[in-house]
């Protein structure tokens, strides 16, 4: 067996994506459903983001090792790293955090008390948009509606992706 195929495996199956997008979320006990998925895909067509395949899921797991101890600096400061690391690693342009909660865990209070209109300066050149929880979105229509109106702007300056004619 050679192991490379096995490396190169998520890379093939993104690559159709473009990196400029990396999407957070919380996942509590499990990973989101069929529906939560096909809205995520959706809302990165809307972004002008790919086709809508979703890239490889990368989970960052608190605790990292068993018996790791730390409160919520701790676990900040865990996740900050390894998200700046991704975004180097990726050349991200864009973050996209599904839900208030998953932002505030990432977002310094100063970052978070920015956030108008769901957009807030992330990093250095890296713009967060914070949109309700893909839950949140499928249990009441007007998050949807919410949602759409943050990234709607985003897809303006993209030409939009056409489909089929009953797309």
């Amino acid at each position: 067996g050679d192991h490379r195929d096995l490396h190169s495996f998520p890379t093939r199956r993104s690559s159709d994506l473009t990196d400029e997008l990396l999407v957070c979320s919380f996942i509590d006990q499990s990973l989101p459903d069929p529906d939560q998925i096909q809205l995520l895909s959706n809302i990165i067509i809307a972004m002008g983001q790919g086709q809508g395949n979703l890239p490889q899921m990368e989970l960052a797991q608190w605790p990292p090792y068993p018996n790791a101890v730390g409160g919520e600096p701790e676990v900040r400061e865990f996740l900050t790293t390894v998200i700046q690391a991704r975004l180097e690693a990726k050349n991200s342009k864009m973050m996209l955090f599904l839900g208030m909660e998953t932002a505030r865990w990432i977002l310094t209070e100063e970052q978070t008390a920015k956030i108008s209109n769901g957009q807030t300066n992330v990093f250095n050149e890296i713009v967060g948009l914070v949109i309700p929880s893909l839950a949140e979105m499928i249990e009441d229509p007007q998050n949807k509606r919410k949602a759409w109106n943050i990234i709607r702007p985003l897809s303006a300056h993209k030409k939009p992706h056409l489909g089929d004619a009953n797309d």
